[in-house]
This record gives structure tokens, C-alpha cells and sequence, in this order.
């Protein structure tokens, strides 16, 4: 089975609480003593890895946490540049300092993507980016919009944000950010006070999904298709997506309770991708839950 690219999940540690992210659901229905603060491993990352990646678009996102807080996150993108694959980073972009930020975009190239996910203006931003620090970011968007990167300004609309598009895009060009980009989120589901009013700023999926929960089968369009989503978690084991990884799906999957069969530490990327060939032949008529809840044809 060929692909074209890897989803990694550096690190599950992050210092912002925002409201609909995996981490935050976690903690609300779990609670901080079934927590654990993980970094993938390095090295374990590297052994993994034994097909040719020149060309990958390799992912540094993740569903739990923030990459650029991962301790070694140099070394992993040194790797990643060696082998001549593509990188993408999503972060919120705080408590960074310059110098970090002139490190990192010193080891990148001009392929490379940093997209900063910021939900409102410097003032408004942190209703939802809760505890994000605006001028750890604004050091980070002025180095990385200034350099040979590619940088994105991503924007997820809410109620509270909604009529603020114009100027945050009036905002991401004074830090010479020439790609700003409306994310429209289908999870308010959740938490539905944050849902915008104008129906256009919600995902279309939405609707896909409400009709999910009454029990009712929808069709799919997986994104995993584009063979770029193959999941590495911060725990270093092996999913299709980042989806089937997080926890309302992944602890009734069978990548959990066979999840020998997919650690990194004892299998080969390789292997694994040839064990999986069936589930994606399988896919479309198969449509697992986790694919009809969370990519719903529309």
C-alpha cells in the first residue's frame, strides 16, 4: 500500500483549554487523574519509519496537544527535512520566545507550512483560545510571516467572532501573512453558545452529523482517502486518521485492543500499511461509525 503522507502527534501537552478540543472533553469526562502528559519518542519515531518519504506532507498536529511543545521538536523536523519530506506544523503559537521562533523557521524550508490557529483579533481571540498569549504570538506570526515559510492564519468562526473576519484578515497582513483561511468547524454540537449565527460559517457536515446522532446511517466521503492522514499518536501507536484515534472512538476500536499489532515500538511502518490495505479497500462500504460521524458526505 503506497501513501503520500503522515499525521504525528508530537506531544499531547498544551496550555490552553479550548472549549471543543479533544484534550478539553477528555479532562471534562475523565478528569486530571486519568491524565498523563506524553512525547513521542524519537528515536522509536525513527526505527518506525522504513519507507522512502521524499515528498510526504507530514502533519505535526495531533488531536491532543501542541506541537511546538514537544521538547525535541528540532530534532524530529531535521529528520523530516533529511528524509526531503514536506512539512506542515498547526499551532496556537504561544509562550514561544524570538529566538525559538528563528530557530525553528531556520530549519525549514520554503515548501514548509506553519499555520497559527487564531480565532479573532488579538483582543478577541482568547475567548475561545483560553489562555493563548498574544505576544508570544505576535513574535511568532512576525518571524514566520517574514521568513521563506509558508504561513496561514487559520480562523474558526463563532458567535463571538463572526462579524471580526475582516479585521482579523486586515490583522494577519500587517504580519505579512498572505494566506488566511476560514475553518468552519462542525463540532458545536458540543457546545452550541459558540455556534455563529450566519448557518455559512458552520460546516456543512454539521447537519450530516446531527442526523448521525439520531441514529440514522449517513454516507461518507473519508478524508483519509487522499492517503495523507495515516495517524501516528503521541503514545507512538498507529491509526488510519486522527479521527479513529481519539478517545469517544478509539477505546471501542480494535486499534485499541489490539494495539500490539500497531505500537511503533514493535512494528514497521511498512507492515503495518499492508495489514491496513483491507480497511481502506473496505472503507466506502463498510462506513465505520467513526467515519460517518466525523466525515459525512455532503
Amino acid at each position: 500500500m503506497s501513501i503520500k503522507g503522515l499525521h504525528i502527534e508530537l506531544t499531547n501537552r498544551c496550555y490552553l483549554k479550548c472549549p471543543l478540543c479533544s484534550r478539553t472533553q477528555f479532562l471534562k469526562q475523565f478528569k486530571q487523574k486519568n491524565w498523563a502528559n506524553i512525547d513521542l519518542d524519537f528515536d522509536k519515531l525513527k526505527n518506525f519509519i522504513d519507507t522512502d518519504i521524499t515528498s510526504f506532507r507530514v502533519h505535526l498536529v495531533g488531536n491532543y496537544g501542541d506541537p511546538i511543545y514537544h521538547p525535541d521538536i528540532f530534532e524530529f523536523i531535521k529528520f523530516l527535512k533529511s528524509k526531503k519530506a514536506i512539512v506542515n506544523i498547526g499551532t496556537n503559537g504561544s509562550y514561544k520566545d524570538k529566538a525559538w521562533w528563528e530557530e525553528l523557521v531556520s530549519i525549514m524550508s520554503s515548501e514548509d507550512t506553519i499555520g497559527f490557529a487564531i480565532d479573532g483579533t488579538n483582543t478577541s481571540f482568547n475567548e475561545y483560545r483560553i489562555n493563548g498569549d498574544w505576544e508570544s504570538i505576535e513574535q511568532g506570526l512576525t518571524i514566520v510571516g517574514n521568513s521563506k515559510i509558508i504561513a496561514v492564519w487559520r480562523f474558526l468562526p463563532f458567535s463571538f467572532n463572526e462579524s471580526e473576519i475582516d479585521q482579523a484578515q486586515l490583522l494577519s497582513k500587517k504580519y505579512n501573512i498572505k494566506n488566511f483561511k476560514i475553518v468552519k468547524s462542525n463540532r458545536f454540537d458540543a457546545n452550541d453558545k459558540l455556534q455563529p449565527k450566519n448557518i455559512n460559517l458552520s460546516s456543512p457536515q454539521l447537519l450530516q452529523r446531527i442526523e448521525f446522532r439520531k441514529n440514522k446511517q449517513v454516507e461518507i466521503t473519508p478524508k483519509c482517502l487522499d492517503n495523507e492522514q495515516h495517524f501516528i499518536s503521541s503514545a507512538g501507536f498507529y491509526t488510519p486518521c486522527c479521527f479513529m484515534a481519539e478517545h469517544n472512538f478509539y477505546y471501542k476500536s480494535h486499534y485499541y485492543k489490539n494495539n500490539f499489532d500497531y505500537d511503533i515500538t514493535k512494528n514497521k511502518l511498512s507492515t503495518i500499511l499492508n495489514k491496513e490495505k483491507n480497511f481502506f479497500d473496505k472503507l466506502l462500504d463498510d462506513k465505520p461509525k467513526v467515519c460517518q460521524y466525523n466525515c459525512p458526505k455532503i
